[in-house]
Formats: C-alpha cells, structure tokens, sequence
C-alpha cells in the first residue's frame, strides 16, 4: 500500500520525532480484503534511510535484519 513518496511524507509529517517504526504487513484471516503483501526487504530498508533523514531513530521489524 504504500511506497517512498508515502514515507517520505510520514516522515516530514513527524519530523523531530524520537523513534519511528517501519512494520512489514503479515496477512491473516482477521484482514478484511486479499491480496496485501509485505513490501520487499530491500524497500524496507530504502524507506527507513529515507526516514532517518528526518526522525533521529528508525527500526524495522518483521523481517531479519
């Protein structure tokens, strides 16, 4: 859902802030529409570089680092 337009936005919109928290999406049966998937790692790892630009730390989860 999104991509690093988004992110950069969050992050200007939060800009300052402590700590900011990228999460890769996990599907379940409680979601109400198919179809999500997480985005890849590689875009995870793009879009907290792009955050830190603007929120002093950045943390990933839901994927190995």
């Amino acid at each position: 859902l999104h991509e690093e337009a988004d992110i950069r936005a969050i992050s200007e919109w939060i800009a300052g802030a402590k700590r900011y928290c990228l999460q890769a999406f996990t599907d379940r049966d409680t979601v109400p529409f198919g179809g999500l998937h997480a985005p890849e790692r590689e875009d995870l790892l793009r879009w907290a570089e792009t955050a830190r630009e603007r929120v002093g730390e950045v943390l990933i989860r839901g994927i190995d680092l």
